[in-house]
């Protein structure tokens, strides 16, 4: 059982918060780009996948990057840094859609890669933070909860931005969605500062 004394917790409440929002920000653009790609850029589901390679890549590098540089920096700094990264990654993508840049989805992929590497780098942040305000014996507990926090974020993500892309036509419904991703990251370095 998950004992809601945890929750009381500033440090553990604001991490686990932050790690829904990213989640949520991350998986949502994610769908989100995957759909304008296929249906708006008529690339193939294959090739959609291969675009996200990049990104992929660059998660992985920042989480190495982050496991080096947390223990001389600390939380904060690292989790803000991500979260600018984000930010600025989202704003990039949204300003590219607004002046319609060419050839636009590899600019696209730029901008979310940028995202990607940020969220490397808060997710390894606030984990830390969250970890390291528990007791060792309550460390798989609390980690538990992270982890389902992020998995509810990421469902939460699609929902909500599946459901803007549905209602909207696929280039404002896409601009919305970055301009919410970076209005949420904003709250996620409010957050990583609290967790820290």
């Amino acid at each position: 059982m998950l004992p809601l004394s945890l929750f009381r917790m500033r440090a553990f409440s604001t991490a686990a918060c932050a790690g829904l929002l990213v989640n949520l920000v991350f998986f949502g653009l994610i769908f989100a780009f995957s759909l304008f790609l296929q249906r708006q850029q008529g690339l193939s589901p294959l090739a959609t996948g291969l675009a996200f390679l990049p990104v992929t890549v660059l998660i992985v590098v920042s989480n190495l990057v982050a496991g080096r540089i947390l223990p001389a920096r600390g939380t904060r700094p690292v989790a803000w840094a991500g979260a600018l990264l984000m930010g600025a990654g989202c704003l990039a993508m949204l300003g590219l859609l607004a002046v319609r840049v060419d050839p636009l989805v590899p600019a696209l992929i730029a901008g979310l890669s940028l995202t990607g590497f940020g969220i490397g780098l808060v997710v390894t942040a606030i984990t830390s933070a969250l970890l390291g305000s528990v007791a060792p014996a309550q460390s798989g507990i609390a980690s538990g909860a992270f982890t389902a926090s992020r998995q509810t974020g990421s469902v939460l993500g699609v929902a909500l931005f599946g459901t803007l892309l549905a209602s909207l036509h696929p280039s404002t419904g896409l601009e919305v969605t970055f301009a919410i991703s970076a209005g949420l990251v904003a709250v996620v370095a409010a957050l990583g500062h609290a967790a820290a």
